[in-house]
């Protein structure tokens, strides 16, 4: 089983850099961080801060949505790859991407599917 990164890292980018592009570089055919294909993994793959809050990155998040919010926060328009939503069933923060990213998805209605980051308690 995968290890919990416990290091709160300065910014998304940092964290992608140091916890999400080695697990993909050790098995690049997987599509989640946990590598299983299906179930849920709420288990912390590691933390990081953004908009000045700490934000917790699940183990069953996929690697596609991270690196699109990746590409546009290094690359594109720092700041830009995600808005802070809520919940539906408890109504508590997490990251979602933000618009001009969900119209990037593979499909229009993937949304913020397969990306599971929320505010740290």
């Amino acid at each position: 089983m995968p290890e919990t990164d416990n290091t709160i890292y300065p910014s998304f980018c940092d964290f992608v850099e140091s916890v999400i592009l080695p697990k993909l570089l050790a098995n690049p055919s997987a599509k989640r961080l946990d590598y299983r294909e299906k179930g849920g993994d709420p288990r912390a793959a590691g933390y990081f801060t953004h908009f000045g809050r700490v934000w917790q990155c699940n183990y069953d998040s996929h690697f596609e949505p991270l690196l699109l919010a990746y590409y546009q926060e290094k690359y594109v328009k720092k700041g830009t790859a995600f808005l802070v939503t809520k919940t539906i069933k408890v109504g508590e923060p997490k990251l979602g991407l933000s618009d001009e990213l969900k119209m990037k998805r593979p499909s229009t209605n993937m949304g913020d599917r397969y990306l599971y980051i929320y505010e740290k308690p």
